[in-house]
């Protein structure tokens, strides 16, 4: 039996998902898949290390692992069969690095406050890169799974660490996110967690 094991990673704001997926050349009801993860290569399989059970009609596994994890794992895949216990393939190991991405950098804190004849949401942050110069965007949605894109961007080009959202409706909630780039390096800062307001009636 041919065994391949893939990988991707997503990170939340719980942490990070990896999500796991495999093919087996061939397999049957007997088949079950057992998904390991080391925090270094070449580690023997073992219970300690044993993170999933799977039947013969499962082809993918999400591990989700907290925010602070550490950077890298290395992930590898069996077929065993249940009657006989008798390994039919292992996976090639596979690595998984974390990243940066895994904890985010910049820590988003918000209040709903009067705000004229209605409210506001008012956002703040920590300033990420204090010596370098760091342009912040603003992400807001009704949907708590949205993905911080162009379609939810509310606010870019902001060189201040705080953000007022006055176009709020009276009963609604509403979630956001901040991401932001080191204008000096280039590089995209994680995003932060998502923050729930919930704009009273």
């Amino acid at each position: 039996m041919q065994l391949r094991l893939y990988s991707n990673v997503k990170n939340d704001d719980s942490g990070s998902k990896i999500n796991l997926s495999w093919y087996a050349s061939m397999s049957d009801s007997n088949t079950t898949f057992q998904v390991y993860r080391a925090s270094s290569p070449s580690t023997p399989v073992n219970l300690a290390t044993h993170v999933a059970s799977l039947g013969s009609t499962t082809a993918s596994y999400t591990d989700s692992l907290p925010v602070g994890a550490s950077e890298t794992y290395y992930y590898s895949l069996q077929a065993v069969d249940k009657l006989t216990g008798q390994v039919l393939a292992t996976s090639p190991e596979v690595k998984v690095t974390i990243g940066s991405g895994g904890r985010s950098a910049i820590q988003l804190q918000g209040a709903v406050i009067s705000y004229g004849s209605g409210h506001a949401v008012q956002l703040v942050w920590n300033e990420v890169n204090p010596d370098s110069n760091v342009v912040y965007q603003v992400y807001r949605s009704e949907s708590p799974d949205f993905t911080a894109d162009a379609s939810t961007l509310l606010a870019s080009e902001l060189y201040t660490s705080s953000y007022t959202d006055a176009a709020t409706t009276p009963g609604k909630v509403y979630y956001y996110r901040v991401g932001g780039v080191d204008l000096t390096t280039g590089q995209n800062l994680s995003l932060s967690a998502r923050l729930q307001a919930s704009i009273p009636q």
